[in-house]
């Protein structure tokens, strides 16, 4: 048959019980103590811990209110929404349009408001090569990044 083990709160609630009487007459041995021999009071851990405790929130409360006093006062609240750039992959439409959405948004296709399907693709801007400054449907790499596929394709097949 095991050995059972006492709760360990049991332990402590007695020990707790056996210290309390005698916490009267030991801060009053203290207090004598201390008006004999006053430096006793730093010398006291309870005592210099909590003055480092409140020095230290004083000093946080302090340097916290010296830098709202630099805040601009009429700073806006963060952005919640981004707008995204999209083209109708429709091929008789091809009309592009910027949608405002919730940041992380990637629920395309979304409606053309032209051509009214569902047919609008996320869309990026081509820098460089045969179709510069066109919008074109945007697809994602392997890392994360936003690439145009059809930037390399001659301006001749754009489909708008």
């Amino acid at each position: 048959m095991p050995v059972e083990k006492d709760p360990k709160l049991g332990l402590y609630v007695d020990a707790l019980k056996a210290w309390l009487p005698t916490v009267r007459e030991r801060f009053t041995a203290w207090g004598q103590a201390c008006r004999e021999e006053p430096s006793l009071i730093w010398q006291t851990p309870a005592v210099r811990y909590t003055t480092y405790v409140v020095g230290g929130l004083l000093a946080s409360w302090l340097l916290v209110s010296v830098v709202n006093m630099f805040a601009p006062q009429n700073a806006t609240a963060p952005a919640r929404t981004a707008d995204f750039h999209v083209i109708c992959t429709n091929t008789g439409c091809g009309h592009q349009f910027v949608v405002n959405r919730k940041f992380g948004f990637d629920k395309f296709p979304v409606v053309c408001p032209r051509c009214q399907k569902a047919t609008g693709e996320r869309a990026i801007r081509c820098s460089g090569g045969p179709r510069d400054g066109a919008w074109v449907r945007a697809t994602e790499t392997p890392d994360g990044r936003l690439v145009g596929a059809d930037c390399d394709a001659p301006a001749s097949t754009d489909p708008r």
